[in-house]
């Protein structure tokens, strides 16, 4: 019956929450530039470019402040683990495309 209760003054970090919310926004971003990439047959020019960028930008300030959000105390660091992970694996997926060259 107690497993229902949270007896803790802990509340979810704001660091976390924006960091998932940049990483949010850089998947978002990578989504839209694959998509018009694909329709417009691989011709889309330098809006892909500037999104990618953009999106990497974002991807690094969220990486970081999810880690400056790991590094806090009485916070539930859920969010600050998946906002570290989105924008772990948007920044990676992102230079990968650049090492091959598509």
């Amino acid at each position: 019956m107690f497993n229902r209760y949270k007896f803790t003054d802990k509340k979810h970090s704001v660091l976390g929450i924006i960091s998932t919310i940049l990483g949010v926004v850089a998947l978002g971003l990578i989504v839209y530039a694959v998509y018009v990439s694909f329709k417009n047959a691989g011709e889309a020019g330098a809006l892909i470019g500037k999104l990618g960028c953009l999106s990497f930008f974002l991807g690094i300030v969220g990486l970081v402040v999810g880690i400056k959000g790991l590094k806090k105390d009485d916070v539930f660091y859920l969010f600050c683990y998946i906002g570290t992970t989105l924008n772990s694996v948007c920044d990676v997926f992102l230079v990968l495309m650049l090492l091959i060259g598509v």
